[in-house]
């Protein structure tokens, strides 16, 4: 009897669980609404990023991961100066990608072949700028000669990305 009383409950207990994550599952999803960045952004970025009453969810959607990636971008970059080399390594890939997907973001965004030829080029000079302080820090000795390399290798992904949008911008002339 024991053992059909808990056969029962579990049967019970899985039937409320589905139940309420059917409910959950219909029910809309919010879009965070875009506010003001807590870090200074490019002003095309930010033009691109504006709240726009025109936006739909995805737009809205998009348009605030990118808001979170730029703090979040911002952050992490701050962070690098001041942590111990061996670590170094782990927040150098956590800004690459942050970097990437913030870019990618910010293109979904373009509707004219101008706007990401800028946002592209303002990448660019995003990641030579990085490019710099690595090389700065390297020939000090703080840095290994690996982490200048990822940031030359991130600048030309970024130049490449760029030329490639060119290239496209040529062929439909």
């Amino acid at each position: 009897m024991k053992t059909l009383t808990r056969i029962a409950a579990s049967m019970l207990l899985v039937y409320l669980m589905q139940v309420t994550s059917n409910v959950l599952a219909q029910q809309p999803v919010k879009v965070p609404a875009v506010t003001e960045p807590a870090v200074e952004l490019d002003p095309l970025i930010a033009k691109l990023l504006k709240e726009d009453p025109k936006d739909d969810e995805l737009r809205k959607l998009i348009k605030a991961r990118c808001m979170a990636l730029a703090e979040l971008r911002k952050g992490l970059e701050e962070r690098l100066g001041r942590i111990p080399t061996e670590d170094y390594s782990t927040q150098l890939t956590d800004l690459n990608l942050t970097t990437q997907r913030y870019l990618q973001g910010c293109l979904e965004l373009t509707e004219v072949h101008e706007d990401k030829l800028a946002v592209l080029t303002r990448f660019v000079q995003i990641a030579k700028d990085y490019e710099i302080k690595m090389e700065q820090r390297a020939l000090v000795g703080n840095w290994p000669p690996s982490n200048l390399t990822r940031a030359r290798c991130n600048r030309m992904d970024m130049e490449i990305q760029l030329l490639r949008a060119k290239r496209d911008v040529d062929k439909g002339k």
